[in-house]
């Protein structure tokens, strides 16, 4: 896997690490208008807009350097806040954002080497993912997506139950709720039938 670095004496800016997308993205909800008002029966759709979570971002660009993706974190979040707001003035309620983060559930997987790992974990990503989506305009609607991670057609671990996704939405629940916010909808992957075990049903909070 590719990796980059920052130039000594360079400073990394929002729009150094942005998608730049945004004039695409315009057309895309403009084309989504106009087949909407041909189709009265789907009056009530909005357009779902993939947006990865700068977290994820950060670690794709630094590769196997968690330190420069810890520390460049803030740059990428400020570029896909950005990215949200610039296209919330265009879209507004017609748009519902994807946030997709696999570094949530395989962080977890990962922390499990160290005792509590996982629970510190998902206590940090939560607040991470909170915070961001507290940056968003107000109307702005957010799907969050777990899942476990697609390199060449290859997940990065296979999990065994949803437990670890449960904890993680709990305590994110939790951080939307201090922060005023909400997240009404989540979406991952099912464990397979093969790895799948049953683990004690419990609340995911709203």
């Amino acid at each position: 896997m590719r990796r980059y670095g920052v130039r000594r004496g360079r400073r990394l800016r929002p729009d150094d690490v942005s998608m730049r997308r945004a004039d695409r993205l315009r057309k895309i909800v403009d084309e989504f208008r106009a087949l909407r008002a041909e189709r009265p029966e789907i009056a009530d759709t909005r357009l779902q807009i993939s947006l990865p979570s700068p977290l994820d971002l950060a670690i794709f660009v630094f590769a196997g350097q968690p330190w420069l993706s810890l520390r460049y974190l803030p740059v990428f979040t400020q570029a896909v806040v950005d990215e949200v707001a610039d296209l919330a003035a265009h879209a507004g309620p017609d748009v519902v954002w994807q946030l997709e983060t696999p570094s949530v559930l395989i962080g977890m997987d990962m922390a499990r080497r160290a005792p509590g790992g996982p629970a510190l974990a998902a206590r940090l990503m939560a607040g991470q993912v909170a915070s961001l989506i507290a940056r968003f305009p107000d109307d702005a609607q957010v799907i969050l997506h777990l899942c476990y991670g697609n390199y060449r057609n290859t997940e990065m671990f296979a999990p065994r139950d949803l437990g670890s996704a449960v904890r993680y939405l709990n305590l994110l629940a939790d951080a939307l709720r201090r922060r005023g916010r909400v997240c009404r909808r989540c979406t991952f992957l099912r464990p397979t039938a093969r790895t799948l075990r049953r683990v004690p049903r419990r609340s995911t909070g709203r």
